[in-house]
């Protein structure tokens, strides 16, 4: 473990490189069989390929994960993921309706690319339509900033009003750099979003696998 926040961890080595390049192997292979997440006048943005006890290989890696991060797990999906956006603030809305448990996430990253970042604050919503309500709320009156983050990350992408960043008035829980093999895991129903990784013109796209686990915590 590299770094301990109030609910976000983030990790080294959950993955080996041989185990990285074995998934890039496996999407490239079973490319075919992806779908369409997110398209906007005809633009893929996000692509999907999901990961299944079928694929027995890497479903094992991923329930090997699982039990390193959680104590227990109750429910698990999994996908690679090939974006070609940046993802604004959001909750991970998947599993919402299963209120018995705590909703988690993990992001892996298969490649060490320093303008890929993973942004997570302490603040939760149940869900995105709470979130909203939240910005809506945030839009007519305004508090004092919390912090200056959006001056010194690359959030231009993220909820502005007025000259003002949703981002400055919440509290950081932490951020993941992607490392090759490394990953960050957190509460679905925390804030999040990536970095503007975009406005750096040598990336059109980038891949990640993504793990959502119904969970009693982190261990």
């Amino acid at each position: 473990i590299i770094n301990i926040n109030i609910h976000m961890k983030t990790y080294s080595n959950l993955l080996s490189l041989k185990e990285c390049d074995d998934f890039k192997m496996f999407w490239e292979q079973n490319k075919s069989n992806s779908y369409v997440n997110w398209e906007i006048e005809n633009e893929v943005l996000d692509r999907r390929l999901d990961v299944t006890p079928d694929h027995t290989e890497q479903w094992s890696i991923i329930k090997r994960i699982t039990d390193q991060v959680f104590n227990e797990t109750y429910d698990i999906w999994s996908a690679y993921q090939e974006q070609s956006f940046c993802h604004d603030i959001h909750i991970d809305d998947c599993m919402k309706d299963r209120l018995e448990y705590q909703r988690y996430t993990i992001i892996l990253s298969l490649d060490s690319v320093p303008q890929f970042k993973t942004i997570v604050w302490q603040d939760e919503c149940v869900d995105n339509e709470e979130l909203l309500k939240k910005i809506r709320l945030w839009e007519l009156k305004k508090n004092k900033k919390i912090s200056s983050i959006s001056e010194h990350q690359d959030l231009e992408h993220t909820i502005e009003h007025n000259e003002n960043y949703f981002c400055d008035y919440l509290n950081l829980d932490g951020i993941y750099t992607y490392e090759q093999g490394g990953g960050a895991a957190f509460k679905a129903t925390q804030i999040h979003c990536t970095s503007n990784w975009k406005k750096y013109k040598q990336f059109t796209s980038r891949q990640l696998l993504q793990i959502h686990v119904l969970a009693d915590h982190i261990q």
